[in-house]
């Protein structure tokens, strides 16, 4: 997946969870993978769901819906 130009990174609140599983069977429809995607050059930190608790297909708990 690839950035969305009409992303608007500054409504992100302060402290919300991005997540980085590209490969994650929801990806394309989870606002978390979304922000994660969209993060500007400028953020140099961000809260992330750990790699250790990426979702399976069975198991979405993570995903925020868009």
């Amino acid at each position: 997946m690839e950035k969305t130009p009409d992303f608007d990174y500054t409504k992100v609140p302060t402290g919300y969870v991005h997540c980085f599983h590209h490969d994650c069977p929801r990806a394309s429809e989870c606002l978390r993978h979304l922000t994660g995607l969209n993060i500007p050059a400028d953020v140099q930190t961000v809260r992330c769901v750990s790699p250790s608790a990426w979702p399976t297909a069975a198991d979405v708990s993570y995903r925020q819906q868009l």
